[in-house]
C-alpha cells in the first residue's frame, strides 16, 4: 500500500481499538452470595461473547456471557468490553 503524505495538514490519529477483556469470573454462589474467581480462560478461548449490559450495577465492570458451542455451557464474566473485539 502506498503511504500518502499531504504536506501542511494535520495527521490523521489513528485510533487504538481496545480488545475485550476479562477481570472477574462469576462462580456457583456459596450461602446465598455471588462468588468471584480470577479468569482462568482468555475472551479468545471462546466461540462466542455476549454483551449483557455495560456498567452493570452502576459500577464500571460490563457484564458478559461467554460459550463455544452450546449455550447451556457458558460462562457469566465482569470485565471490560470495549470495542468488541478479541
Amino acid at each position: 500500500m502506498t503511504n500518502v503524505i499531504i504536506l501542511g495538514s494535520k495527521e490523521k490519529e489513528k485510533k487504538v481499538i481496545k480488545p475485550i477483556v476479562f477481570e472477574l469470573k462469576l462462580v456457583e454462589p456459596y450461602k446465598d452470595c455471588i462468588g468471584y474467581a480470577t479468569p482462568t480462560s482468555l475472551p479468545a478461548h471462546y466461540k462466542n461473547i455476549e454483551l449483557i449490559c455495560r456498567n452493570y450495577l452502576g459500577h464500571n465492570y460490563d457484564l458478559m456471557f461467554a460459550y463455544d458451542g452450546e449455550r447451556n455451557h457458558g460462562m457469566l464474566y465482569l470485565g471490560y468490553f470495549n470495542d468488541g473485539v478479541v
